[in-house]
């Protein structure tokens, strides 16, 4: 089996599902938009459900690489501040970059569209991310709070940061200053004392 028709496929249910919205897309339409036999979905996917997840899975994948990159930039670095503002700025650049993608992600977030198993293979992927809130939890270094609301606190917030400077055609020195304000606003939420 081929792997372009696979990632044809994914990429064609990003389009449709972003576009007209998972339940008036059908299968035919995503294959029909791929460029392959509608049969030859069913190939790759049993269900137009594990497409939905492979999107998801698509989607997070591609996300995490991006943050990834971030981190290996900062080599060693233990300290909470640095590591969490580097990862807010290149988190807030692929959203303004593919806000497709950051939409329908977030669509997919609060649906009930995607398998436990999936989100919990999406989950995995943050494990190391989640490991470090903890610690930084542990160590004084922030506010005492679930490391869970953390994370949803900081996804909730990069997400507004997102939406308004796409929806405001921010760019350049104007994105620049939205972004570094919107980070300090949420750091000053979330640190333990003056740093």
């Amino acid at each position: 089996m081929s792997s372009d028709k696979k990632q044809q496929l994914i990429q064609a249910g990003i389009d449709l599902f972003h576009r007209r919205g998972f339940w008036n897309t059908s299968t035919a339409s995503i294959a029909k938009h791929a460029n392959v036999a509608t049969g030859t979905l069913f190939n790759y996917f049993p269900s137009k459900e594990s497409l939905i997840d492979e999107v998801y899975l698509h989607i997070k994948i591609q996300l995490l690489e991006e943050l990834s990159s971030s981190l290996l930039q900062l080599g060693e670095q233990q300290q909470a501040k640095p590591v969490i503002e580097a990862l807010w700025y290149r988190y807030i650049s692929w959203g303004i970059k593919h806000p497709v993608e950051h939409e329908l992600l977030n669509q997919l977030k609060l649906s009930d569209l995607v398998s436990k198993e999936a989100q919990d293979r999406g989950m995995a992927s943050f494990s190391e991310f989640h490991q470090q809130m903890q610690n930084w939890l542990g160590s004084g270094e922030l506010k005492a709070m679930d490391t869970g609301y953390l994370g949803e606190l900081m996804m909730a917030q990069m997400q507004v940061n997102i939406n308004y400077a796409i929806g405001q055609n921010l760019a350049d020195m104007a994105l620049a200053k939205h972004v570094l304000l919107g980070f300090a606003v949420f750091w000053e939420g979330i640190k333990a004392s003056s740093d």
